[in-house]
């Protein structure tokens, strides 16, 4: 489930959506505390916006590092599967091979006697 969320909120982060959404909430919340001091609820420095940015980053921080270990760990079990494809490839190349050539030879040699 931790990983599913994690992957998720990766995806989410990585889109222009996310950027869009971000820079208009923090546009908003300055635009707010600067021009209606009576419904201001955060102060002129900005101290609760930088408190949640700062707990925002340290989250996202965590999640991006988990879904980039999932996906390695994906990437490794398909590395090694393709490993594994490949050296069932080669090996059945080897005992094709030496059938192949007899084919083509006793084909050779079929031509040879249609030319005599």
């Amino acid at each position: 489930m931790g990983q599913k969320v994690a992957d998720f909120v990766a995806k989410t982060i990585r889109s222009w959506t996310f950027v869009i959404f971000q820079a208009v909430f923090i546009a908003t919340w300055i635009f707010i505390n600067r021009n209606n001091p009576s419904v201001a609820w955060d102060n002129k420095s900005f101290d609760i916006l930088r408190l949640v940015i700062a707990i925002e980053s340290s989250f996202i921080g965590s999640l991006l590092l988990m879904s980039q270990h999932s996906s390695s760990v994906k990437d490794r079990k398909v590395i090694h599967n393709d490993y594994y494809v490949d050296l069932k490839i080669w090996q059945e190349m080897r005992e094709v091979r030496p059938m192949i050539e007899a084919i083509y030879k006793s084909l050779e040699k079929k031509d040879i006697n249609k030319k005599e």
